[in-house]
């Protein structure tokens, strides 16, 4: 909406909180950042069609980037002596600016969750007779 102004209404400033909100999407969403019990975690995953994101956060005065492909992510500490986080569970520290690699695990599926009975969806084209 802001960005090619489709409701022709910049000149009147943006909605901050729209932008705020898309951020979270792609870093807590895709980016899959998480802060918990003072530790800074990541568990990225894209989906077709976005080939890479990249973003930098601030934790605990520490600033980190973040640069995530299809395969691997990239984070490296742009501001503070050290920092542990997590990828995908395993612990990472960082230090300098120094990057660190790693690769994203595979998804592995679960069983397919069942429909509670009598709530079955229907099928696209099918109409239900009452």
């Amino acid at each position: 909406m802001v960005l090619d102004d489709l409701e022709h209404k910049v000149r009147d400033g943006i909605h901050i909180a729209s932008l705020a909100g898309a951020w979270t999407a792609l870093v807590a969403g895709f980016g899959g950042m998480r802060g918990y019990n003072g530790v800074l975690s990541f568990s990225p995953r894209l989906p077709e069609g976005i080939t890479r994101l990249a973003f930098h956060t601030l934790f605990c005065d520490q600033r980190v980037r973040v640069e995530v492909t299809a395969t691997e992510a990239t984070y490296r500490l742009i501001q503070g002596s050290s920092l542990k986080i997590q990828h995908h569970g395993d612990e990472i520290t960082l230090s300098g600016e120094k990057a660190v690699t790693r690769s994203i695990p595979p998804i592995k599926a679960g069983p397919r969750p069942a429909q509670p009975h009598g709530h079955v969806p229907t099928p696209r084209g099918i109409r239900r007779s009452s």
